[in-house]
């Protein structure tokens, strides 16, 4: 007891860090309570339940049961959720987060959804009943101009994943990219690839466009992450060989 009374005193003021609203998505999912993770966290219990509150979000899930679709909400906490929250309540209060000066505020004040929310997939994307559905994103390296990027496909049944590297993160390359991969594929294309699944990133921004008349295309929403969780996990495992800031220059296709 006098352990958790001292941590909560020397963390009294400091604001959540990632690892710990980390921490709280799996305490939650594991059924402890918010006193319980307080004490855990060497937090106090109210700090707990005004970031659950901030943090939580109501999910649509369907189930389909002898041929009905049964439709039902649920609230749930997500870690990124909490962040996001965090962040746009400092920047309304006029107290910046710690990267408003970089250049990376461009793209959060133009986050836009680019295309057909991930709301609109069809069951058989969301239960992965079926093949050849897709999740697009895109793996850097030294986040520097001139480095090449990695744009990753993974595909939701198989987790098959294509790796296709760009000479940067911009709409130009990932069209390219879209473009070669169309023309390897042939007559086949529509069959292999049925719809992809992309955040709202620039280098996405013609992605529906360039895709529209031959498959579906759904964009997930700003700071929701898990929303694309497939290819989030096939990152982890590239990220064991390519660490974040390390240069992509000399990684080849093959």
């Amino acid at each position: 007891m006098t352990q958790t009374n001292s941590n909560i005193n020397a963390r009294k003021g400091k604001h959540l860090t990632d690892g710990e609203r980390y921490q709280i998505q799996i305490l939650l999912k594991e059924g402890y309570s918010h006193r319980h993770i307080g004490r855990v966290l060497g937090r106090n219990h109210q700090t707990i339940n005004n970031e659950v509150k901030r943090g939580t979000v109501t999910q649509i899930n369907r189930v389909t049961s002898k041929g009905k679709v049964y439709t039902y909400f649920e609230d749930i906490y997500f870690a990124d959720a909490g962040q996001a929250s965090y962040d746009e309540q400092r920047l309304m209060s006029g107290r910046q987060p710690k990267w408003i000066q970089a250049s990376s505020f461009i793209d959060w004040a133009d986050k836009k959804m680019l295309g057909p929310s991930i709301d609109l997939r069809p069951e058989e994307i969301n239960d992965r009943s079926e093949f050849g559905h897709w999740e697009i994103d895109t793996v850097i390296g030294q986040q520097t101009k001139l480095d090449p990027v990695l744009l990753t496909l993974v595909e939701r049944q198989t987790r098959f994943e294509i790796i296709m590297k760009l000479t940067g993160k911009d709409t130009q390359s990932v069209n390219q990219a879209i473009t070669d991969l169309k023309e390897r594929a042939g007559d086949a294309f529509s069959q292999l690839f049925k719809s992809f699944t992309s955040d709202n990133g620039s280098e996405f921004s013609d992605l529906y466009d360039l895709l529209k008349e031959n498959i579906a295309v759904y964009f997930a929403h700003p700071y929701a992450s898990w929303e694309r969780g497939t290819s989030k996990n096939q990152h982890k495992l590239i990220r064991r060989f390519l660490p974040k800031g390390c240069s992509l220059k000399d990684i080849t296709e093959e």
